[in-house]
Order: C-alpha cells, then structure tokens, then sequence
C-alpha cells in the first residue's frame, strides 16, 4: 500500500510540473524577430524557458489570465515590451470563494 501512495504521489509531482510548460517549445516570432507572448501557454512557456530569451526583446500581444504562477529557473536579462496589456493571476480558489 505504501509503494502504491509513494508511486501515485511521484506521478503527480512528475506531471504536475510538466502540465504548464514545455521545454522544448519555442514562441512565435515577428518579422523582426521579437518573441511573442500571445497565450497562457506562451507564458509558461517563456518561463520555463526564460534564459533562452536573455538579451532577446519579448512582447505580450494579448491579456493573458494564468491559473497558477510559475517559478523562474533563473532571471531575465531582455526586454519585456507588454504594449499595455496585463497578465492576471486568478487561482481557483480564489473564483470559488467569490462563489
């Protein structure tokens, strides 16, 4: 029984991580190569694989809404343009205790 929990309790650390951001996913870029935030996925992706984009400029072309806040693995040395959009965390708990 407890080699069951111990397993079930690995996999949910293992794909819980792995739900918001993939690693090797890259974002989309203008025709004057700036990345481009245009998604919640964008995002995560852009944090997951911040250090790709040091020195680089990233623009956020939409609002995004995320569900949870990813950690960094390390800082961000680029430009960071949000042309007068927000990103806005609202967790669920949140939306359920306006409920």
């Amino acid at each position: 029984m407890r080699i069951a929990i111990l397993f079930l309790f690995m996999m949910i650390s293992v794909f819980s991580f792995n739900v918001y951001a993939d690693e090797n996913a890259s974002l989309s870029q203008d025709d004057k190569g700036n990345y481009l935030i245009k998604t919640e996925q964008d995002y995560y992706n852009f944090i997951e694989n911040i250090q790709n984009y040091n020195k680089k400029k990233v623009i956020l072309c939409n609002d995004i809404n995320i569900s949870d806040v990813p950690e960094a693995s390390s800082s961000f040395d680029g430009t960071l343009n949000g042309k007068g959009y927000t990103i806005t965390y609202s967790s669920k708990e949140a939306k359920e205790n306006i409920a």
